[in-house]
């Protein structure tokens, strides 16, 4: 006696899963984040292919804390800890960035977050998602690093040089201005630097052309007297140029004074 019965739907159901989750697997791979679970009563945790990858860690190793510990980075791996036990004990959601140290030398920055749910037994589960942030990072610090430079090199320049929004409100004076008139940055941006500097006879005029310049977003330039900080004036030639992005608007201004 036997049976013989349609699965057609069922298999194309299959099929259906399987193709849903090479996507899934995909993205992250794409994405380079990988998606977790962690069930807090029985320890037990499940990794995602991206995740294994992250951590480097063969696909037959079984998901540990010891695991994810031995790669955190030896300065971060007191603050790590002191979140595991936090999250075990209160089942709050979290997030954090820390380092990984490899087994080559190399370092990974991870960012993970976390959402704590509750079984239909009150027990604390955690599913989150671990992303490697490590090329966005080496960027963020390629670029401060370029600020540091630029800074360094815009203060050894001899010409006042001040940044300023496309209102005209100063952000950034350098070391060349701050230390001819006196002032710190904080002077420098207050309502009544331009009182301060220039001389009264010039005042208006150097104001007026300035607002033109703003208004319209045009540049502009003026000769004026700036006050040195020994009380003596003397002639500059001032120019204020817009700073545009890509599509044409104002994002910045510079302005210099020689």
């Amino acid at each position: 006696i036997g049976t013989l019965m349609d699965i057609t739907d069922q298999e194309r159901m299959t099929q259906e899963l399987r193709r849903r989750e090479a996507y899934l697997a995909e993205a992250q791979r794409l994405s380079q984040t990988g998606s977790f679970g962690w069930s807090v009563s029985s320890g037990e945790i499940f990794w995602s292919e991206e995740t294994f990858r992250i951590f480097e860690y063969d696909r037959a190793a079984k998901p540990t804390l010891e695991l994810v510990l031995q790669r955190v980075h030896p300065e971060d791996k007191t603050f790590v800890q002191q979140l595991i036990d936090k999250a075990r004990n209160d089942g709050k959601d979290f997030d954090l960035e820390y380092r990984l140290l490899m087994p080559g030398g190399s370092i990974k920055y991870l960012h993970v977050v976390a959402h704590g749910i509750r079984d239909e037994l009150d027990q604390i589960e955690f599913v989150g998602a671990v992303t490697d942030i490590t090329a966005t990072k080496s960027a963020e610090q390629r670029i401060q690093q370029d600020e540091r430079e630029l800074r360094q090199l815009v203060d050894f320049v001899p010409q006042h040089i001040l940044v300023a929004r496309p209102d005209g409100t100063r952000l950034y004076a350098n070391q060349g201005s701050l230390e001819y008139h006196g002032m710190s940055l904080e002077e420098v941006q207050a309502e009544n630097f331009f009182a301060r500097v220039l001389h009264p006879d010039d005042l208006t005029k150097v104001l007026d052309e300035r607002q033109r310049a703003i208004s319209g977003g045009a540049s502009w330039e003026a000769e004026a007297r700036l006050l040195r900080k020994d009380g003596q004036y003397r002639w500059f030639l001032i120019r204020s140029n817009p700073l545009r992005n890509e599509q044409g608007g104002i994002i910045r201004r510079c302005i210099t004074a020689t």
